[in-house]
């Protein structure tokens, strides 16, 4: 519970300001058992959010993120995603979902706040969470459940 306390507090923190430069975010996959280091770089140009997350190891692993504010939809490594209804909310911020548009078999889904970057993504592909600061094993299942619980809750 403390480890949640303090993972609030560091979004919080990061979400005072447009421009975030070499912040240091940790990538936890569903599938892997250790994390990726990345390093966060963003700025506000011309109506569109750019968050760059590159690889420490792997520049094919590199990540390039765009929030194209006045149509609210993202862009990730050429890659068009609309929003949903949906959200997922922590402590301190609500983080909206975006889903690829067209697709047919395969639902992508982006959890993401303009403030923040990119938190999640979910997929038959990849499951991720990106966040600035370490996490245990469980605290990555727990999280990773409730992104799980959001993306499929049923409203009546």
């Amino acid at each position: 519970m403390k480890n949640r306390y303090l993972l609030c507090c560091a979004i919080l923190f990061f979400s005072c300001s447009n421009k975030q430069q070499d912040v240091p975010v940790y990538k936890y996959a569903l599938e892997q058992k250790d994390s990726e280091y990345y390093v966060l770089n963003s700025d506000l140009k011309n109506g569109i959010a750019v968050f760059k997350y590159a690889n420490a190891k792997d520049v094919l692993q590199n990540l390039d993120l765009k929030f194209i504010i006045e149509k609210e939809s993202l862009n990730l490594n050429q890659e068009i995603y609309t929003i949903t209804s949906k959200t997922y909310s922590s402590a301190s911020l609500e983080f909206k979902m975006y889903q690829k548009k067209d697709v047919k078999n395969n639902i992508s889904t982006l959890v993401f706040n303009k403030d923040y970057g990119l938190l999640a993504s979910v997929s038959a592909e990849a499951n991720f969470v990106l966040l600035k600061d370490t996490i245990t094993a469980l605290e990555k299942e727990v999280f990773f459940k409730e992104l799980f619980i959001n993306l499929n809750k049923i409203k009546f």
